[in-house]
């Protein structure tokens, strides 16, 4: 398997292989690439908040038991990942400018901007947020989906 680097992991793939989700068959792939070395996995602090929240709506909204979910998480937090802390504060500004300007949602915008500084790739599920920056050249070249742009 090829190496690809360093990697920003949308939270929608982390969501696919924790819970093998039908729509998202990459996404176990991914997790065989961080944990074989191949993906170094670059997260900001704002992806906890938002795995929080899958977790929450998959126990809620789609039934998955709290033991399910609390293994789920733990095993998330052992999986080898650099955690970029600030992400918040520093990336206010910016990340309203992609919200304004490209519509996007606010943990999208982050993990853009994430992305775009160090200008890494994130890897995503999300057919809304690749869609949305695809129609931008300067985004586009960042955000790939899993089974279009790359396939791990």
């Amino acid at each position: 398997m090829a190496s690809h680097g360093e990697v920003v992991i949308d939270t929608n793939v982390v969501g696919g292989w924790c819970f093998n989700e039908p729509d998202k068959p990459l996404a176990p792939a991914v997790r065989a690439c961080v944990v074989g070395g191949d993906v170094k996995w670059v997260a900001p602090d704002l992806f906890w908040a938002e795995f929080q929240h899958l977790c929450r709506n998959k126990h809620y909204q789609d039934g998955v038991s709290w033991e399910d979910c609390l293994e789920h998480y733990a095993g998330t937090m052992e999986l080898p990942r650099t955690d970029v802390p600030g992400i918040l504060e520093e990336c206010r500004d910016q990340a309203w400018e992609y919200i304004a300007r490209l519509g996007l949602g606010s943990y999208d915008a982050y993990f853009l901007c994430l992305a775009v500084n160090p200008n890494l790739p994130i890897w995503t599920c999300d057919d809304p947020f690749y869609r949305i920056c695809q129609r931008d050249p300067a985004m586009a070249r960042f955000v790939l989906k899993l089974g279009v742009d790359i396939t791990p």
